[in-house]
């Protein structure tokens, strides 16, 4: 192995200390011939991307086990998932950072503003900023794996998928996954009932949680890959146990104050996969009930839709003043961005033709929100405006989530 690591230092114009590294390293490890030569090629490719990806490669190799780059190849993307335990302990943490001061509120690089909602307990600092200053150094200081394969190397398999958007508040991220998980149902807005896909003990794909943020720019786009179809994210979304049935029974839409997760590519292109597969869309009622206190920072003010005029099957429903998440700033899919160009031209490409559909499908979901929260206030003249027939038409395949015990 050492003449094939001497050809590859001479083939990449490295210099003698990453060789005696490199050499050291292979030497601790109780590895095959064939993993070796597998290790070889990831150090070789690493070695053609920007410097960090190379010293991240080595530090995995000296530390003598299966992290990093290695651990998210040997366990499939459909693994890398996290308990409820996991996320209220990383909670804790980020928590913890938040009131040391150690989370800024940077501009956002697209927008140039501050997240007024930084600061705020219901809201916290955005995933950006949790992911920045928090899953990075941590993921990078324990091995350069994801925040779910450090916490489960042998992985948990999915079965519930989370959709949401990286503008959202920390704190009203971990509410949502409480009453998700916790919340009850209604017979009111869940004519079906006895279909609640929820699994009992959740296993949680989620992406900022699930993919290895701290790995180089360059070495994160290869991972997600030159098909969309193929990326950790479909992967998660269409795996399937011996039998061929799909690992994940469900999909969260988990909306924000700032934004429609829908102005996001990843999250319609995943909405699209759980369209063709036919899985069951859970959501949680909008934060009308999150109680605002005396002196709490204002939220930012709803875009579109302040008073939603609802139609189902051509019939003039009337307009509600009903505050829908799901629509802030949603104008169709087709406005929908992605921080990465390359990526945004992939997606585009395999959402293509199904725009159409995808609208209608969450405007379903938004008129579905609409419903629900009218149901919750007692507005039950709603129902007899729809008819049983037009509410189950309405509210097929999505489960209404509702916890009135939880803040």
């Amino acid at each position: 192995m050492q003449e094939e690591i001497e050809s590859a230092v001479t083939q990449h114009k490295l210099d003698n200390a990453v060789k005696n590294r490199w050499i050291n390293a292979m030497r601790k490890r109780s590895s095959s011939f064939r993993e070796d030569m597998k290790t070889l090629n990831d150090v070789m490719r690493a070695a053609r991307h920007p410097k960090g990806a190379l010293s991240l490669k080595l530090r995995e190799m000296e530390n003598n086990s299966f992290t990093g780059f290695e651990l998210h190849r040997r366990v499939p993307a459909h693994m890398w998932c996290v308990t409820e335990a996991d996320i209220d302990e990383f909670v804790k943490k980020v928590a913890l950072a938040h009131g040391a001061g150690r989370i800024p509120n940077d501009t956002h690089p697209v927008t140039g503003k501050n997240n007024e909602a930084h600061d705020h307990p219901d809201f916290g600092p955005s995933i950006h900023m949790v992911v920045k200053y928090v899953v990075v150094p941590e993921s990078q200081a324990a091995g350069g794996m994801s925040w779910a394969l450090a916490r489960h190397p042998d992985g948990l398999p999915v079965n519930i998928f989370m959709t949401h958007c990286w503008e959202e508040g920390i704190y009203e991220f971990h509410r949502k996954v409480k009453r998700y998980i916790h919340g009850g149902i209604s017979a009111r807005t869940n004519p079906e009932t006895e279909t609640d896909p929820r699994p009992a003990t959740p296993h949680i794909w989620c992406c900022f949680l699930a993919n290895p943020q701290c790995w180089p720019r360059q070495a994160l786009k290869e991972l997600l890959g030159q098909d969309p179809m193929k990326s950790p994210f479909a992967k998660a979304l269409m795996a399937k146990n011996g039998a061929g049935e799909l690992l994940a029974k469900c999909v969260w839409l988990v909306s924000n104050h700032a934004t429609s997760i829908y102005n996001r590519l990843w999250c319609v292109l995943e909405l699209k996969i759980a369209m063709d597969l036919g899985l069951p869309i859970v959501f949680s009622l909008s934060s009308a009930s999150v109680r605002r206190r005396k002196g709490d920072t204002p939220m930012p003010e709803l875009t579109r839709n302040p008073q939603q005029k609802m139609r189902l099957n051509g019939v003039d429903l009337g307009s509600y003043k009903v505050i829908d998440q799901l629509l802030l700033g949603f104008d169709g899919v087709q406005h929908a961005e992605c921080s990465d160009p390359d990526d945004a031209k992939l997606i585009r490409d395999v959402v293509k033709g199904s725009e159409g559909q995808l609208d209608t499908l969450i405007e379903r979901i938004s008129f579905a929100n609409t419903y629900a929260m009218l149901v919750r206030f007692h507005q039950y003249e709603i129902e007899e405006k729809l008819g049983e027939a037009a509410i189950k038409d309405l509210l097929k395949g999505i489960l209404v989530v509702d916890c009135t015990c939880l803040p």
